[in-house]
């Protein structure tokens, strides 16, 4: 893999990790504590957006570092790492799932559900620390 790609890799999960972090504030409130507070659950939402960005533009500099083509979306890309056995079946499904929140908050936020949000807010320190280990793999490879 290019070293230029190997560095834009690094340097978004590196965005990704301090996205996380800071979303552990929000991720530690009970269900009652998040509903409650509107400015928590907005910054949790785009913290969350930030997280699911910084990784799929991760995983499309991987693809590209490896001549591989991401695809035309944030679903195809992890797809395709999915096919070139790059990520593991179970975790691009939940990738998957993280971008179609991720576009529901970014598009169609007057229907979104604040329990769903609530729900992968506090399941993606697990999500994203797997991701972050299935890339630097990927990156060896």
């Amino acid at each position: 893999m290019k070293r230029v790609y190997a560095a834009a890799v690094t340097e978004r999960l590196a965005a990704m990790r301090g996205y996380l972090e800071e979303l552990a504030v929000p991720a530690a409130l009970s269900l009652e504590e998040y509903l409650a507070d509107n400015q928590k659950r907005r910054a949790a939402e785009r913290l969350l957006q930030l997280v699911v960005e910084s990784a799929t533009d991760g995983a499309r500099m991987l693809m590209l570092g490896k001549g591989y083509n991401p695809g035309p979306s944030h679903v195809a890309c992890y797809e395709n790492m999915r096919k070139r056995h790059l990520l593991t079946r179970a975790l691009a499904n939940r990738l998957i799932e993280y971008v179609s929140l991720r576009n529901v908050v970014v598009h169609d936020y007057l229907t979104l559900n604040d329990e769903t949000v609530y729900r992968e807010v506090t399941g993606a320190r697990d999500v994203f620390t797997e991701y972050s280990r299935q890339m630097r793999k990927a990156v060896e490879m």
